[in-house]
């Protein structure tokens, strides 16, 4: 692919996000439709950048996991990374440490969990696919109950503490800034092997005999991935199915090469959350702020659909 044309797609993708990063600012907790100024402006356009950054990160995660485990399916989520980077960031949380130190805990979470997932679903150095999923859930499931009792015995030391995941703006500047960083160096190592992550996608054995060295590839886009996931549960929590949904949809519209893949995914993740804090901005209370449905639930609501017709899809294909 030529270098005008990733280009091109990376504009328009840009392009795409910007709009709707707008619309989004346009729109009030009474559901009136107007460009914000003061207070309101300032707000809304720290919780729409905070949202895309978010969503970006994910998605770049979820592009990442996707084409090293060569399963349409995995995603931070589903994986359990994202799980065990909340557990982790909260366990550091309740222990009064610095806020950085989250970001620093939740990424030892997610390796961690990965680790785990990979262990017991490799066989013999192989990952299998259906395994990966299964594992990848369970691990999530320990870590939510963990998650939970932990919330429950110090229900009083952080009311934000949710288990689905939601969009804050009382957050400070530092972990946004360290979790935009993790974003840039997620993209940036996932971009600079796109062509390697092609012929991956192929089998082991195939990118092995073009020269690819899978397990060292696979180590780096996992750190990575990982990276770009513990920033973001850091400033949001778990929320789920965005690195599902941004690549599927991505992969829809320009292909499953990953050189054109992941400037159009990081946007459609960016695009999912701005929309999703929309619209639980018009269904909040507009006396008060950060009590809307949390931005989560509308993610978990289109990605569990799309996770059941993807699976359904690959048992068919698996059967033929």
């Amino acid at each position: 692919m030529s270098a005008g044309r990733l280009i091109a797609i990376t504009f328009v993708s840009l392009v795409a996000w910007a709009v709707t990063a707008l619309l989004a600012l346009c729109v009030g907790s009474t559901g009136s439709v107007a460009f914000p100024s003061g207070f309101a402006l300032e707000h809304r356009l720290d919780v729409v950048l905070l949202a895309s950054l978010v969503g970006a990160a994910l998605a770049t995660a979820g592009v990442g996991y996707q084409a090293v485990l060569r399963n349409p399916l995995a995603e931070p989520y589903l994986l359990g990374t994202a799980g065990g980077a909340a557990l982790a960031a909260y366990a550091v949380r309740l222990a009064g440490l610095p806020v950085l130190t989250e970001t620093v805990a939740a990424f030892g979470g997610a390796l961690l969990a990965v680790v785990v997932v990979l262990g017991v679903a490799g066989r013999r150095g192989a990952v299998r696919q259906t395994a990966v999923i299964l594992v990848g859930v369970i691990v999530a499931s320990i870590c939510g109950a963990a998650f939970a009792l932990l919330y429950a015995l110090n229900r009083d030391s952080d009311p934000f503490a949710v288990l689905i995941g939601d969009v804050r703006s009382n957050l400070p500047a530092g972990p946004k800034w360290v979790a935009l960083m993790l974003l840039v160096v997620g993209y940036a190592l996932t971009a600079a092997l796109a062509g390697k992550l092609n012929a991956a996608t192929l089998g082991d054995d195939e990118a092995a005999a073009l020269g690819v060295r899978v397990g060292r590839l696979r180590v780096i886009v996992l750190l990575a991935a990982s990276l770009t996931v513990a920033g973001a549960v850091a400033l949001a929590g778990p929320i789920g199915f965005v690195g599902l949904v941004g690549p599927h949809i991505a992969r829809l519209l320009v292909g499953a090469d990953v050189r054109r893949l992941l400037p159009v995914a990081t946007a459609g993740g960016a695009v999912l959350m701005v929309g999703a804090e929309a619209l639980s901005r018009v269904l909040s209370r507009p006396e008060a702020l950060n009590t809307g449905v949390p931005v989560g639930v509308w993610t978990a609501l289109l990605g569990g659909p799309l996770f059941i017709t993807l699976l359904r899809r690959s048992e068919v294909r698996n059967e033929r």
